[in-house]
């Protein structure tokens, strides 16, 4: 076989900015300045940087996420104008009615898209676009590609965290080979781009504060929402703060299978089930009667928050309002992204393979949900999403560890989310799980987050005079079993190298007079269930402390 013919067997990725780090570009307000550069970080199995540039170049471009609430008030404006203008006396030519026709249709067609109403309910007159500009939602689109020039490239080794060098933008972690996130891929490469904005997206930046791309590279890849041309000035700024989403495909379930059963004969033969109910959850005191069972029943599953997913899709589209009147930045989610790794519905012998494939994980879910590309849509009880319309940072928490579900019945979890314990023994014939597997823990677990979302556990960056540090409070501990098995967060703990890695920003990084906000998910101290731990763990630090050298600026 010639090698013309043979198969291409070189792959390379865009590993870092994704998803959950975007890189954040400065622009001036004025839009003076129209060429932006900036880096990324690749992971490739080829060894030689010369045919990785042959590889990349003129296969990478960015695709601006605009919005057609956006769109259409530019629609509005044009007819505006064209009505401003003297009417004519004499009729219109064939070819200017064509045109109008044609330009009506594509109103048409955008406003069903957006509103999802017919034309038959449609009138373009002007006295009445305030009201149709309230019916508009903030849906998305990607405008033009623009396309990217490489100007350098430089191959980097991986980067401990408690080295200096950890502190330039971009550095790759030894855990991405050791957990082989990218199969054979272990060469990594920093790219020097530069690009110009098209005159779609400057137009799009005089009406909002910043604006997203995603990053493509050829057909197999994209990063979404990964880097952000912003015209703050970072003095005063808004972001908002969410944590313990606890996402998974078994939350789009709970309705419908709740709902069967309260239909089910098992409501006939209530006093037996509310038995196996006690049973099964070692009640105390079983429910006195029927009537009183039943009460509990009569709430209507759509008044009470069965679904946390659902609450962040609520969440989603109460941000997008902010987004689209300029009153948000960016969003910061610190941990239990996702309630556990591997989908319920798997069959268990699938699960059971540790293989934690992206496409079988509830962290395709959470991308999914950010992106609204659900591919199951219209399921009884789910409501209707929207693509968040503004960058999000990352970190994960101990549930983002646990590969596989957890009995919800447990310290009677089930009624953070509004349940009875009727309806959560109905949910565990089918979603019924080994005391074991459910709080086994696994870095595994994390290979979707760190090849699709973020690939950084610490990281940090900067922003005016402003700081922001994320770090991984890491995974369950058995420190304090007690807290564990009860659903209390009972985490690791920060790092030595962590707190290494804190001493150099504020040595090297942070000034004086600068704003520093510390992300985590869980405290960064676990000192077990003994009380006396903790002043046995203030006396190792203190002797800690007095053996660390601190330079003289140390703050």
């Amino acid at each position: 076989m010639n090698a013309s013919n043979s198969k291409d067997t070189r792959t390379s990725i865009i590993i870092n900015p994704n998803l959950g780090r975007p890189i954040f570009i400065s622009v001036d307000p004025k839009l003076k300045t129209m060429e932006y550069k900036t880096e990324i970080l690749f992971i490739s199995n080829i060894l030689n940087s010369e045919e990785f540039e042959k590889h990349i170049k003129n296969k990478i471009e960015l695709l601006p996420v605009l919005d057609y609430m956006w769109k259409f008030k530019k629609f509005y404006k044009k007819e505006e104008e064209d009505q401003e203008l003297p009417k004519k006396p004499k009729r219109k030519g064939f070819f200017a009615r064509r045109k109008e026709r044609k330009a009506k249709k594509e109103k048409i067609k955008l406003f069903e898209k957006v509103t999802k109403k017919t034309s038959k309910s449609i009138d373009f007159k002007i006295d009445d676009i305030n009201y149709k500009m309230k019916k508009l939602k903030s849906y998305s689109y990607r405008g033009d590609s623009i396309p990217v020039t490489i100007i350098e490239i430089k191959e980097v080794p991986t980067i401990p965290i408690n080295n200096k060098s950890y502190l330039e933008v971009l550095c790759p972690q030894d855990y991405l080979l050791k957990y082989s996130v990218f199969g054979n891929l272990n060469k990594f490469y920093r790219v020097l781009i530069k690009f110009s904005l098209s005159k779609e997206v400057s137009k799009f930046l005089t009406k909002r504060n910043f604006v997203m791309f995603d990053i493509k590279f050829l057909k197999e890849r994209v990063n979404y929402h990964s880097i952000v041309l912003s015209k703050q000035e970072w003095k005063n700024f808004r972001f908002v703060h969410a944590t313990d989403l606890h996402l998974a495909e078994r939350n789009d379930r709970i309705y419908s299978i709740v709902k069967k059963w309260t239909q089910s004969s098992i409501k006939q033969n209530v006093d037996s089930f509310l038995s196996t109910v006690a049973k099964k959850l070692n009640l105390k005191k079983l429910i006195k009667n029927q009537e009183e069972a039943l009460s509990e029943l009569k709430i209507p599953l759509r008044k009470r928050l069965i679904n946390p997913n659902n609450q962040f899709r609520k969440f989603l589209r109460m941000m997008n309002k902010k987004v689209l009147n300029n009153e948000l930045d960016f969003i910061v989610l610190t941990g239990d992204l996702v309630d556990y790794t591997v989908l319920s519905r798997l069959a268990k012998q699938v699960r059971k393979l540790n293989d934690f494939k992206y496409e079988e994980s509830n962290w395709k879910v959470f991308k999914e949900m950010i992106l609204n590309s659900e591919s199951q849509k219209n399921i009884k009880g789910v409501i209707r999403g929207q693509e968040l319309l503004c960058p999000i940072f990352t970190i994960v928490g101990n549930h983002d560890y646990r590969p596989y579900h957890y009995d919800i019945t447990w310290a009677e979890m089930y009624k953070k989310i509004g349940l009875n314990a009727a309806e959560a023994i109905a949910l565990n014939e089918l979603f019924s799980a080994s005391p074991i597997t459910a709080i086994v823990k696994s870095t595994m677990a994390l290979k979707g987050y760190l090849s699709d979302i973020n690939s950084s556990f610490d990281y940090s960056l900067t922003l005016g005079n402003n700081n922001f540090i994320f770090l991984n409070s890491g995974s369950d501990s058995f420190k304090n079993f007690r807290d564990l098995i009860t659903g209390h967060p009972s985490v690791t703990g920060l790092l030595s190298k962590q707190i290494t890695y804190l001493e150099n920003l504020i040595n090297y990084k942070i000034k004086d007079g600068d704003n520093t906000f510390l992300f985590l998910h869980g405290p960064p101290i676990n000192t077990g269930e003994k009380r006396l731990s903790i002043k046995l763990f203030e006396k190792k630090g203190s002797r800690s402390l007095r053996s660390r050298s601190f330079s003289s600026n140390h703050r």
